[in-house]
């Protein structure tokens, strides 16, 4: 059996392969495409969201209920994990799940606001609780809360202070 500090080797190692994968891909994609590397990181992203990786939500859902029956079961996960959670659940209703709680959810690239990431909230009709950071450069303050609002008491919005988007704060604020 392996021990914890192999543990940490073989992921440090498989995390180095998908980034080289990553960028490979990405290279690629720029070559044939004449998109930037940007633009081909992100169709990258999107195109990873039409894979059958709602499988694996969907499988620890079902773990999360036969581990707990007796417990009342929520999704989600902290940012992008969020949205796959949330867009499994738009493509077809998670089993026995009653709400999604989102830790970040990445509304828009940095430096680029928009909302179009979230347009498959309007199929969820479970409740969804968004916890985001007042300076997470994913979901800027005001279009997080025009969101929710637009969601309507489906949707509500924790926001922590002076936190980003991974919830640090300011050494300045004496928060940690």
């Amino acid at each position: 059996e392996r021990g914890v500090g192999d543990r940490e080797v073989h992921l440090k190692q498989l995390q180095d392969e998908l980034k080289a994968a990553r960028d490979q891909a990405t290279r690629e994609l720029e070559r044939v495409s004449g998109l930037t590397a940007g633009e081909a990181r992100q169709q990258l992203l999107e195109q990873l969201l039409t894979i059958d990786q709602f499988a694996e939500v969907r499988a620890a859902v079902d773990e999360a209920r036969h581990l707990a029956p007796e417990l009342p079961l929520f999704a989600g996960g902290k940012s992008f994990g969020g949205r796959m959670t949330s867009t499994a659940q738009a493509q077809e209703p998670l089993p026995g799940v009653r709400g999604l709680v989102f830790l970040g959810f990445p509304l828009h690239p940095p430096g680029r606001p928009g909302t179009s990431r979230a347009d498959h909230l309007d199929e969820v009709a479970i409740p969804m609780l968004f916890l985001q950071g007042s300076r997470d450069q994913l979901a800027m303050l005001a279009e997080i809360e025009a969101l929710c609002q637009a969601l309507g008491p489906r949707a509500t919005l924790a926001i922590s202070a002076d936190a980003d988007h991974s919830f640090h704060v300011p050494a300045r604020t004496g928060r940690k």
